[in-house]
């Protein structure tokens, strides 16, 4: 649910003699990932959250904005209401933690924190939440 997975095609043997061709199809507006060869100092990282508590995280951006989108893209992804998704926070050189509130099947109230673990940036996140509170996501971006 929080990582990115991009579908996979498995030609069978009946599909390739039956002279099928399937072709991968790109999922729109996926941004892109950040490759290995991102430079880890200086790095953004983000936390989008919908109002069903599905969420979507990013980290290793060389941009606030890029990292903003791509979480933003995994929350759409993973939630049930897309457009109730939206950009928490974003953090660099330090962790960001979210923390909510459920009223039923929904969130009515969250609360995030950039510290510099992630074990304080949860706590701070329910602090700032407030009574009731409890983790839902964190990212942290190297120092």
């Amino acid at each position: 649910m929080n990582s990115a997975r991009f579908p996979a095609i498995v030609l069978t043997s009946s599909a390739l003699t039956a002279g099928l061709l399937i072709a991968p199809v790109a999922v729109a507006d996926a941004p892109a990932k950040p490759t290995s060869t991102v430079a880890a100092s200086g790095t953004y990282g983000a936390i989008a959250i919908a109002s069903d508590g599905a969420w979507g995280r990013s980290w290793n951006y060389r941009t606030k904005r890029k990292a903003g989108k791509w979480a933003m893209w995994e929350c759409r992804r993973a939630s049930d209401y897309p457009k109730t998704c939206k950009k928490v926070a974003w953090v660099r050189y330090g962790c960001l933690a979210v923390a909510v509130r459920w009223n039923g099947d929904f969130i009515s109230r969250y609360g995030w924190a950039t510290r510099s673990t992630k074990k304080k940036a949860h706590r701070a996140a329910k602090r700032r939440c407030g009574t009731g509170c409890v983790r839902r996501a964190s990212v942290c971006s190297p120092h």
